[in-house]
């Protein structure tokens, strides 16, 4: 749900899409109030919460403004059960602090 609705804005598409993966990631775990970026997907990606930090400010963003903006159509093609309803996980209200990659666990 999250990457459909990010490949549709242009600001989220600048940014390489390993970045944009895992920012993705990040916020989809993040969102099932699950450690959003652990010890374990640092080392294998190389990457931490700082490093896509920006990108994933975007794509909250995109996702908060999903209904009700010109992606309705997506918002609502993931409420059904079909595909298990993402799109009513409700979305935090602050994005995980960077200072959470010091406190991540394997």
């Amino acid at each position: 749900y999250i990457s459909e609705l990010t490949l549709l804005d242009p600001e989220c598409l600048q940014h390489l899409s390993s970045l944009q993966a895992a920012a993705i990631l990040c916020l989809a775990l993040h969102m099932r109030h699950k450690p959003p970026w652990s010890n374990t997907l640092k080392q294998t990606t190389g990457y931490t919460i700082q490093s896509f930090y920006s990108i994933m400010e975007k794509i909250f963003f995109v996702v908060a403004k999903a209904n009700v903006h010109d992606k309705w159509a997506i918002t609502r093609k993931y409420r059904h059960v079909k595909h298990h309803c993402v799109a009513l996980i409700e979305l935090p209200t602050a994005l995980p602090y960077t200072d959470m990659d010091s406190d991540a666990t394997l």
